[in-house]
């Protein structure tokens, strides 16, 4: 027992020295060196959006797969691994140049720091020359001086050989979609030690040549009461017996497909291990070996009527249909293996996860397993990376039945920087919004009230301004003093909170948005025409005559370059009424009256102010809600204010920018300049690196005006949160989704959101710390409860939400305070 690590030999004699059985000999050249002389190569899989793939899109994922797997020589096995273990959140904390926001990035960080997350690691592995065992394995770090040149020749061909070999695979698997990351040495080393070890730690060691199996093995092993026990960790492996009778492409939950193997992948809510391996038989021995099975069956059929005759006589059906698929439509068999092995330190607990793993099976179209026992450990072995073919519990099938075994999808892993979310299986992710694939930033959240729209939009925007994203936005229902939706969080962080009343006014001059005489910039113009033809339309009225249209632009282009005195609202109406129609065809005394009205009146504090308001801050929110009794003015502010934020958006163009309309669409009116003014906006929001984001109670108060269609056109992010039944229909018109997006959005629970970006589907949820939450909530008794602690803490937000989240987490772990 030279080869063990175990200290006390003489009381554990009967252990098996599991380095002395496993088969590796070196890690070199990114490449695992096998003691009989075999190459395997590994690569991480970067798998597909399980969320996101249609029935469709699965069935085509499988005859994709068929294809790779007929080109693969027959020599070569694939061993697909799926690895369950917990992981620690890990990220870098970034300082931004802001207290306030450090301490929420801070506590959000110590909130996802708390636990650890059940995450699945999926790798390739592929070994050349499989089953071959009687090669001379090239370990040059054990050779002899006199040899060693030699060797490593021959080595360095090999690795020549197969490194071309494997770029052919590797092009054809990531021809599915699927993005394949080649391990290397330590990377190969790490996947190792967590198979071996059956643990989640990374190799820290070194590998040395002839101890490269002692250096792996961090645990002692030993067949303990019919189980493999290695270190303190029992280990049960269970072997498919039984395929289906018929095999799919995907399984159906609750109307969302689903890949095949779901049931004994993320179905099982502990840490395991899933191993599939398949390999090409050679067609000329197994057609020639199917031949005499089925000749010898019509014997025993014509031979024999009774029962040993039907049951030929069946078998001779099933025989001769293989042949025929065989030979007409060129289909080809391999061997396959499906094993999953549950561990835990508690027999008991091992036990009830063995019987769930074996429901698992049975789920799979009530396939069978079988708990291995006596050859458990030559199992294990063969479940090691790039070990498969040492596995001898495989079966038959058709490649096309193997490739609906091959699992490549998982839950969304998200992007290497952004916002953090977290996915349908409760791992954290990263979600770029601002990713420079994407042709606009636009984006629109729909969800009824209370389902948390406004929750999921601070969310994103506090986590946005923690990255120097400038925020402007319009909030048109608002709801009180301290339950304004985004009012907490803009004056906690300084911004300026905005609101307007027809007792307080503000100066808000859409014509001092031009800032000077000559050339109008037509985008301008654009905006001050819809401001007019606002002021204009009854409020049953939707648009004016393209003749009125013509003039009024006219009339604000002469305006702009011939008028010298202070401009504003009622310069505008002066001059204006002074202008003439040729044609007769414009009644100027009509529309000029029309206007008067806006500059004699209590509208004329907010409408005929000399200036704008000045805006120098990064986090600017506008809230109408003081403007509800009057709706008329209400529409014609917001369309100023649209031009602001438009002129904010092109003064800062060296910064990302977001920003968010509220229920914009209740005030706006179903006019077509308006409609070309907002479409405008989203259509060069990009160039100005800027995302709009349009809030929506429903999708039929965006779809009811005119100009919805380019609207959603040009927004490639739909946030739709959780709908009843009855809205399904309306949704699925709105943006042509099938059963199974509706299906996904049917299955929404509080805080998760459907995430369609460019027809990429996936489902995400915004779980934030105690702090954030108080921040963002507009729940009635929640914000009872921050005003009690305002007033105690004179108005003190932080200190108010510290003592909250305080009180919070002592009714939820009062032992571990």
């Amino acid at each position: 027992m030279a080869a063990t690590k175990l200290t006390e030999r003489q009381a554990y004699q009967n252990r098996p020295a599991l380095a002395q059985y496993l088969p590796y000999l070196e890690v070199l050249d990114d490449f695992i060196v096998k003691k009989n002389g075999n190459l395997v190569a590994g690569f991480e899989l970067l798998a597909l959006d399980n969320m996101s793939l249609s029935a469709d899109a699965y069935a085509r994922l499988c005859a994709n797969l068929e294809n790779v797997l007929n080109a693969i020589d027959e020599e070569v096995n694939l061993q697909f691994s799926s690895f369950f273990d917990y992981f620690p959140y890990q990220a870098d904390f970034v300082y931004t140049e802001d207290p306030t926001l450090d301490f929420f990035k801070q506590q959000r960080h110590k909130y996802y720091g708390y636990f650890k997350y059940l995450m699945c690691k999926m790798y390739v592995f592929v070994d050349f020359e499989a089953g071959k065992n009687l090669r001379t394995p090239y370990n040059i770090f054990a050779s002899s001086a006199s040899i060693k040149t030699r060797l490593r020749a021959e080595h360095e061909r090999l690795v020549l050989e197969k490194t071309n070999a494997l770029k052919t695979i590797q092009a054809a698997l990531e021809g599915t979609g699927i993005k394949l990351r080649r391990l290397r040495n330590n990377d190969l080393a790490t996947v190792l030690h967590r198979a071996i070890n059956i643990s989640a730690n990374e190799f820290t060691g070194s590998l040395r040549g002839k101890a490269t199996n002692n250096e792996l093995i961090a645990n002692d092993c030993q067949v303990d009461k019919g189980y493999l026990r290695i270190g303190n960790q029992y280990v049960a492996c269970l072997s498919l017996s039984l395929l289906p009778e018929v095999t799919r492409d995907h399984i159906t939950f609750n109307g969302i497909p689903l890949p095949y193997l779901f049931p004994l992948l993320h179905n099982l809510a502990f840490p395991h291990r899933v191993v599939f391996t398949t390999q090409n038989l050679d067609m000329e021995k197994e057609t020639a070996r199917l031949s005499r099975q089925l000749n010898f069956s019509r014997f025993i059929m014509n031979f024999s009527r009774q029962r040993e005759g039907r049951k030929s006589e069946v078998k001779f059906r099933e025989l001769n249909e293989l042949m025929d698929e065989i030979y007409t439509q060129h289909k080809r068999l391999a061997t396959i293996s499906l094993n999953v092995l549950v561990y835990d330190a508690d027999l008991e607990r091992l036990n009830h996860k063995i019987n769930q793993a074996q429901l698992a099976f049975g789920a799979v179209d009530k396939a069978q397993a079988v708990l291995e026992t006596i050859d458990v450990l030559p199992i294990f072995i063969s479940c090691l990376p790039g070990n498969g073919a040492e596995n001898y519990h495989r079966l038959v099938v058709k490649t096309a039945n193997a490739a609906q075994f091959i699992n490549l999808t998982n839950f969304n892993r998200g992007y290497h920087r952004g916002v953090l979310m977290k996915n349908r299986n409760n791992e954290p992710l990263l979600f770029d919004y601002f990713d420079q694939n994407l042709n606009s930033w636009n984006s629109i959240i729909v969800g009824p009230t209370g389902t948390g729209k406004s929750y999921l939009m601070q969310a994103l925007l506090l986590q946005l301004l923690e990255q120097g994203v400038k925020v402007f936005g319009l909030d048109v229902g608002g709801v009180g003093d301290m339950g304004g939706s985004y009012k907490k969080m803009i004056k906690l962080l300084n911004g300026r909170y905005v609101e307007l009343n027809v007792d307080h006014p503000i100066p808000l001059n859409p014509f001092a948005l031009v800032k000077s005489q000559g050339v109008v910039d037509t985008k301008k113009q654009l905006f001050l025409r819809a401001f007019i033809e606002k002021l204009i339309l009854e409020r049953d009225q939707t648009s004016i005559s393209k003749v009125e249209q013509a003039f009024i632009s006219k009339a604000i282009e002469k305006y702009l370059t011939e008028f010298n005195g202070s401009r504003n609202l009622k310069t505008f109406v002066d001059f204006f009424s002074q202008q003439v129609d040729p044609d007769g065809y414009v009644d100027v005394r009509l529309l000029s009256r029309k206007m008067y009205i806006y500059t004699h009146g209590e509208y004329s504090r907010f409408l005929c102010a000399d200036d704008m308001i000045d805006i120098r801050e990064d986090l600017v929110c506008f809230d109408l809600k003081g403007l509800e009794t009057h709706p008329d003015l209400q529409g014609i502010i917001a369309i100023i204010i649209t031009g602001l934020l438009w002129d904010l958006m092109e003064r800062n163009l060296a910064h990302n920018k977001v920003i968010f309309a509220d229920e914009l669409w209740k005030v706006l009116d179903d006019n077509s300049t308006i409609g070309h003014l907002v479409v405008e906006l989203f259509r060069t929001a990009r160039k100005m690196g800027a995302g709009i984001f349009a809030i929506s109670q429903s999708i039929e108060d965006i779809d009811s005006v005119s100009f919805s269609a380019p609207i959603k056109d040009n927004a490639l992010n739909h946030f739709i949160l959780a709908h009843k039944p009855k809205q399904m229909e309306t949704l699925g018109r709105a943006f042509g989704y099938g059963e199974r997006e509706l299906a996904l959005i049917s299955s929404l629970q509080r805080g998760e959101f459907l995430l369609d970006r460019d027809g990429r589907v996936t489902v995400l949820r915004a779980d934030m710390s105690t702090y954030d939450h108080y921040l963002f909530t507009t729940d009635r008794q929640e914000n009872n409860l921050l005003e009690g602690k305002l007033k105690k803490h004179e108005g003190n937000l932080i200190k108010a939400i510290k003592e909250i989240a305080y009180e919070k987490d002592v009714e939820l772990s009062p032992y571990l305070l």
